[in-house]
């Protein structure tokens, strides 16, 4: 499948709604996480690896949610936190993956990093990002 046509097909998993208090910090993250997957996307679907590897190192690199929003989290999660960082995780290798692709040359390997990224981000939205999101606009 192409990266785009799949950013599109994710696009409604990844939208972030409009929040305030500690999740506005995991909905700015989320945000520009959202952009930069688009714009990945978009760099891949043109076969512009330069520009993709650009935007999988700030995927990879992005900012981290601070302590309040960690802490929530955590709380909110408990025993889900294994899996929670699985996902993380996945999507992190993924990123890296894809970044040494692009240093390859070879598009097929980082189209194939991007949907496994895509997934990843797809499954821990689906398993947390309500959970997570209703306790985070609950919190002070």
């Amino acid at each position: 499948m192409k990266p785009l046509l799949l950013f599109f097909l994710l696009l409604p998993i990844l939208a972030v709604p409009t929040v305030q208090g500690a999740n506005l910090e995991l909905s700015q993250m989320m945000t520009g996480l959202g952009a930069n997957t688009y714009s990945l996307g978009e760099a891949l679907e043109a076969g512009d690896l330069s520009r993709a590897q650009v935007m999988a190192e700030r995927i990879v690199n992005h900012p981290q949610a601070g302590p309040a929003v960690l802490k929530v989290v955590k709380a909110t999660l408990g025993k889900e936190m294994g899996s929670f960082k699985g996902f993380d995780d996945r999507t992190h290798l993924a990123g890296e993956a894809l970044i040494e692709a692009a240093k390859k040359g070879d598009l097929p390997s980082a189209q194939a990093a991007f949907g496994n990224l895509a997934a990843g981000c797809a499954g821990c939205h689906q398993a947390f990002r309500a959970k997570v999101a209703a306790a985070l606009a609950e919190a002070p």
